[in-house]
């Protein structure tokens, strides 16, 4: 099962990164990134931490990587985390109802 949750965020994320101006940049690096978050993030809820603390953590941490990645600035590197993180914590509320 979290292998499936995996693919559609890396699905939901990359579809969402295909609508920025740095669409070749953008969707590589969300890929590298939720390779390292997913897993980790997974790894904080079975330690205890509280679904928004991590979905924070995992934001923040994003957004440092599209910045470093993409070399775009903070704003559009939130920008990007925020629409794509966005998109997959959606998906994740549909699939749960």
């Amino acid at each position: 099962m979290i292998w499936l949750l995996l693919v559609a965020t890396l699905l939901a994320e990359a579809v969402v990164g295909l609508g920025f101006p740095l669409r070749r940049q953008v969707v590589p690096a969300g890929l590298a990134l939720n390779l390292t978050t997913h897993p980790l993030a997974g790894l904080a809820v079975l330690r205890g931490a509280g679904f928004w603390e991590v979905e924070l953590g995992v934001l923040l941490a994003e957004a440092l990587g599209y910045r470093v990645l993409t070399a775009s600035s903070w704003r559009g590197a939130l920008l990007v985390a925020l629409s794509c993180n966005g998109a997959s914590l959606g998906l994740a509320w549909l699939w749960s109802a």
